[in-house]
């Protein structure tokens, strides 16, 4: 604590102060260059503009007022306390403005105006306070305007820290750590200031940490706005993903699946789900919708990023929404886009608790002919259409999460039932996961194809334009045959990527029917052991009482392969010699 007490003295005092306001200055000016490159207009970011350069200004007065207190012009205690904390206050209000500027609405400029015009307001009153007080030999901290203060510092740090929460933004993560060091410096102002001071010695220190804190946070923000988004009205796709950078899209995609049917719990998984769905269909919105009962027309609403801050859970009453309830009983994916929303994607929208409506992207999840919700991708914000030849892979991603979701439902409830033959699901488990393996393979030959094709059409097309000057129509013509066989070349390859990819399906769905087999055949195989351990304990009282003189196992074809020790022992015959005979002779 002392060593606190003696950094703050420090930043207090000349020429430490010097310290404090060059690190504020460099930070701002840091921050200020980020939020001038930001370019996401959709998002409302260019507020964070405006925000940084007002505090850098708010900095720059505060410099000049102490310039003319050395001048010997002004009076530095009487001006600068007041005009510390104005500057302060009036900085929180235009970051949590900033912030709310995810979701712009004509009030919050408003309620901005007037929360400006009221914070300058009562800086004449506690400026005309404070005077009366300095000539005292009084000092600012610990008078009831400087708790004023504090307090509405703290209550806009406080909302601010509520809507990062709330809302998740972008870098959301590294807003809240600055939010939370400038808190703490406000609420340590707040309840331990250092009475003989004017300034606020807390804030100062922890403005040391928090300013360059905010620099990094609209740094990273910058980045990810123009590296990690989409133009706007272009089109994403699973496949554009999957080629430009499969690796990367189909680990996502797994970890998603395994997180999914590893869950303790389903549902909280699918909130974290959804967020993860949406980045990799490049969506603005997405909901996951389930249902309790096949034949029950309410889905519920388990999941949607980004969250609404609603409490309760919508439900979905698919016999108002006839697209919707086809697409339930048909189980085939839909894309609604036009240019003017219907009136059952815009209630739709409402529902889902977002105001706006947009391209809709409507995907069945089930697993054959079981159905299990829906997934609701859309674009309100942006207005990014779905391209509609790329409906089968969104599909196939939907069926992907749609078994994952059923396997997470089946381990959570235990529910198996049985069957009588262990040998041949093991066998068809074995094979199918030999042509998974060998589907694989050849969707990566094809993707590897795809993109030797593209690298070839693109360098056909560099040529062509590079020697289009000096080439005769018949090398025109020759090399234009040319590209068009490479782009023949390269819808055979997608089609044949398609085709796999519906094979991987189908494999995927005898994968998952041979996994159940298994499970029932292994719960049979230990109903027969323990009911022969229970014969082999009482082998007198069984065969008195049931008529039960031993256990032989035969195969398909009628021939003992197990027999146990009570039927050798009956039969007085050697293991070796029933082993391989017909089941009738014996």
């Amino acid at each position: 604590m002392n060593i606190l007490h003696e950094t703050i003295q420090i930043l207090t005092q000349p020429p430490g102060d010097l310290v404090y306001f060059l690190i504020t200055l460099f930070a701002l000016q840091q921050a200020l260059i980020a939020a001038l490159t930001l370019r996401q207009p959709a998002a409302n970011l260019e507020r964070w503009a405006w925000a940084i350069g007002a505090m850098l200004c708010g900095r720059v007065v505060l410099i000049g007022v102490a310039l003319l207190g050395d001048a010997g012009i002004l009076i530095p205690a009487a001006a600068l306390p007041p005009l510390e904390r104005l500057v302060e206050v009036i900085s929180l209000l235009l970051l949590l403005w900033a912030t709310l500027g995810y979701h712009p609405a004509a009030w919050q400029t408003w309620m901005l105006s007037i929360l400006l015009a009221l914070a300058g307001g009562f800086y004449f009153y506690a400026l005309n306070a404070w005077l009366p007080l300095l000539q005292a030999g009084g000092a600012y901290n610990g008078t009831a305007h400087e708790l004023i203060w504090e307090i509405a510092a703290i209550i806009l740090l406080s909302s601010n820290l509520i809507v990062q929460f709330a809302a998740r933004p972008l870098e959301w993560e590294w807003a809240v750590g600055w939010l939370i060091f400038w808190l703490l410096g406000h609420i340590a102002q707040l309840g331990w200031p250092v009475p003989s001071l004017h300034f606020s010695d807390w804030e100062r220190l922890s403005a040391l940490i928090a300013y360059p804190l905010l620099a990094a946070y609209l740094s990273r923000l910058q980045t990810s706005t123009t590296s990690t988004q989409p133009p706007p009205h272009q089109s994403v796709t699973p496949r554009d993903a999957f080629i430009t950078s499969s690796e990367t899209y189909i680990s996502k995609l797994q970890s998603l699946l395994e997180k999914i049917e590893t869950a303790r719990e389903l549902e909280p998984s699918l909130l974290i789900a959804s967020s993860h769905l949406a980045h990799l269909f490049a969506a603005d919105i997405c909901a996951i919708a389930l249902a309790d009962n096949e034949q029950n027309p309410f889905l519920r609403i388990v999941a949607r990023h980004p969250p609404t801050g609603e409490l309760e859970t919508p439900t979905i009453d698919l016999t108002k929404f006839p697209p919707l309830l086809e697409i339930w009983d048909k189980g085939a994916p839909k894309i609604s886009q036009a240019a003017h929303p219907p009136l059952w994607q815009r209630t739709l929208h409402e529902t889902l608790g977002y105001p706006t409506s947009g391209p809709l992207l409507v995907l069945p999840l089930c697993v054959q002919k079981k159905r299990i919700g829906l997934l609701l991708l859309g674009n309100p914000e942006t207005k990014r259409p779905w391209a509609t030849a790329e409906l089968e892979s969104y599909h196939l991603v939907a069926s992907l999460v749609g078994g994952a979701i059923n396997r997470a439902k089946q381990r959570g409830s235990s529910i198996f039932s049985l069957r009588e033959h262990e040998s041949e699901p093991l066998e068809d488990l074995a094979a199918a996961q030999q042509e998974i393996q060998a589907l694989k393979g050849q969707i990566a030959k094809f993707k590897q194809g795809i993109r030797e094709r593209e690298q070839e059409l693109s360098r056909l097309h560099q040529e062509l334009e590079q020697s289009s000057a000096q080439t005769d129509e018949a090398a025109l013509a020759f090399w234009q045959q040319e590209v068009q066989d490479l782009v023949n070349d390269r819808e055979i390859l997608i089609e044949e990527r398609n085709h796999m990819g519906h094979r991987l399906t189908k494999m995927k769905r005898r994968l998952d029917e041979i996994t159940d087999e298994h499970a029932r055949v292994t719960q049979k195989l230990q109903q027969a052991l323990t009911q022969k351990e229970e014969l082999l304990a009482h082998p007198e009282q069984e065969a008195n009482h049931q008529g039960i003189v031993g256990l032989l196992v035969a195969n398909k074809d009628g021939e003992i392969y197990v027999a146990d020790a009570l039927a050798r022992r009956l039969l007085a015959l050697p293991a070796g010699d029933v082993i391989g005979m017909p089941l009738d002779s014996v």
